[in-house]
């Protein structure tokens, strides 16, 4: 409770789970996946958008490292209230 946990591969088989063990312990999260339309439907369906984010991100190309990275930091607040 209280801490922001970041996990990749968040939208399906083990990253997923991680994810839902964390949240019922009352972390913030932060999580990816590299479907967009998945992390685009999982987006809208958050119940709690203040607690949990997704974002696309696939290691392999730069370009959405990059913009990841950026996004992270425009949710600096987010992050820090955690």
């Amino acid at each position: 409770s209280g801490k922001t946990v970041v996990i990749t591969g968040a939208t399906r088989g083990l990253g997923k789970s991680i994810a839902e063990h964390f949240q019922s312990l009352g972390a913030g999260l932060i999580l990816t996946g590299t479907d967009k339309n998945t992390v685009n439907t999982l987006n809208r369906a958050l119940k709690d958008k203040r607690r949990t984010m997704y974002f696309y991100l696939d290691f392999l190309k730069e370009r959405s490292v990059s913009r990841f990275l950026s996004d992270i930091k425009s949710y600096k607040t987010f992050v820090q209230e955690r």
